[in-house]
């Protein structure tokens, strides 16, 4: 008996608690949870609204379970949502791996840094993802009432968006980035790479650099496997700086691509044809939020959540100021003349029976019009309204 608790303790103390507690998933979120809290936060408002635990009173979940294009819900508005939540998701990667990477400073040293390190900073978003393709399959069979094949096509639709967006992201880092291997072997001259001594000096450099400023002991590979970290000792910092710089540049390049996006479906918003559904224009102005977010860190460290209020607040000033909103004309009103006033005294002043009486009188006389052109078109007998509950 002591022998069999002694073997589970070590079991749990010496192998599962350093694969658990010292892996790369769990240092990086604790990590997110201490220093990045707004990008996190993104994350629990997604979560909240397709739980539909928020916004539910406005509709703010079905824009998300039950997403309109051009008048149909179908595998493409579906596909919509996926490829937006799929660029959210790929946003939220980059813009952690910019902000936590120089923590975890052995990512430079691995193939392919940032596939690494975004395979290691999936769970959260992984979990939400699954949850919110969960919520839409109940709400599309429970208030939809669709048949299993057409909820399943529009599964399809937000999974195949999804990972095409993923893909695309991960196409671009793997075609246009280098690893630090890489990097040393264009360096290392044809003389010195047959030089034994040269040789070891630069294996030797390889080896110093496998240290992070927190402990990590474990990551998940590209098998998804937890695979040791061979070394911690102390690097010279030089040897994956220009990995960084490279990683850090394309993914500011991929934030342009989706701002350009953005302004792009902006500009074109008068064609149906981008007139995307609301919950992926949502999900992109969330994105932005993201990217602001992230270059607040970036640039502002500890006072990261000051900034992000303040900035708040100097919108609200801006926009309440008008200074950021345009104006938009209704049509038959005369905008040349002195504009009526609007004041909670000239709301007192126009509340009088006599206009209540007079617009009753109009609208009564409107209704009657239209009841004679009915029944002239209709005849005695009239249709039977047909409610429809959901």
């Amino acid at each position: 008996m002591k022998k069999t608790y002694a073997a589970w303790r070590r079991f749990l103390g010496q192998w599962l608690w350093p694969r658990l507690a010292y892996s790369f998933p769990v240092q990086l979120l604790m990590y997110n949870l201490r220093r990045n809290q707004i990008l996190l936060l993104l994350w629990v408002l997604l979560f909240a609204i397709v739980t539909e635990q928020l916004g539910t009173s406005i509709g703010i979940p079905s824009l998300f379970l039950d997403p309109e294009y051009r008048n149909r819900v179908d595998f493409w508005s579906c596909f919509l949502m996926g490829f937006t939540w799929g660029i959210f998701t790929m946003s939220y990667h980059i813009v952690a791996y910019i902000l936590d990477a120089p923590q975890f400073s052995f990512t430079g040293l691995l193939r392919r840094p940032f596939t690494k390190f975004w395979l290691n900073n999936s769970p959260i978003p992984v979990v939400v993802t699954l949850v919110y393709v969960y919520n839409m399959i109940e709400y599309q069979r429970a208030y939809e009432q669709n048949i299993p094949a057409e909820v399943m096509a529009r599964v399809a639709g937000l999974l195949v968006g999804l990972v095409l967006a993923s893909l695309l992201v991960y196409w671009y880092f793997v075609s246009t980035n280098q690893d630090i291997f890489k990097m040393l072997a264009k360096q290392v001259d044809r003389r010195l790479r047959r030089t034994r001594i040269m040789r070891v000096n630069v294996l030797s450099r390889i080896q110093d650099s496998r240290r992070s400023n927190i402990r990590v002991e474990y990551y998940l590979d590209g098998h998804f496997r937890l695979k040791p970290l061979v070394n911690n000792a102390p690097y010279d910092r030089q040897a994956i700086l220009r990995v960084f710089d490279q990683n850090h540049l394309n993914a500011v390049i991929i934030q342009l691509t989706v701002f350009g996006l953005v302004l792009l479906l902006g500009t074109l918003r008068d064609y149906p044809a981008f007139q995307i559904p609301a919950g992926a224009s949502f999900i992109l102005l969330l994105t932005i939020m993201l990217m602001f977010a992230g270059a607040l860190s970036y640039w502002f460290r500890g006072w990261t959540v000051t900034m992000f209020i303040a900035a708040i607040l100097l919108l609200n000033i801006l926009m309440r100021e008008q200074y950021l909103t345009a104006d938009y004309e209704a049509y038959g009103l005369d905008y040349q003349g002195p504009k009526a006033e609007y004041s909670l005294r000239r709301v007192k002043a126009l509340s009088r029976d006599e206009y209540y009486k007079e617009d009753k009188k109009i609208t009564l006389m409107a209704l009657e019009n239209w009841k004679a052109r009915a029944v002239g078109r209709l005849g005695p007998t009239w249709p039977e309204a047909q409610m429809v509950p959901r």
